[in-house]
């Protein structure tokens, strides 16, 4: 969005926008994948949602992923 209205660059938006797409479809893919082994449970995966639409809440998210990784 940066390139698009600051530096007048639309074509930006149609490269990043479906890889952005993507990226999010795999994190999802990965979070329901998680929480299908046991790895995390609902209330984290509500975590990671909110957290994926919060500007900066992965990285908020990202201590608790690696507390979650060291108790399994």
């Amino acid at each position: 969005m940066p390139l698009k209205y600051w530096a007048d660059t639309p074509q930006a938006v149609a490269l990043m926008g479906p890889a952005h797409g993507m990226a999010f479809l795999t994190f999802l893919w990965f979070v329901a994948r998680s929480w299908g082994e046991g790895l995390i449970n609902g209330l984290g995966v509500l975590r990671l949602f909110i957290g994926a639409f919060i500007p900066f809440g992965g990285l908020v998210n990202e201590r608790w992923l690696r507390n979650q990784a060291e108790k399994h």
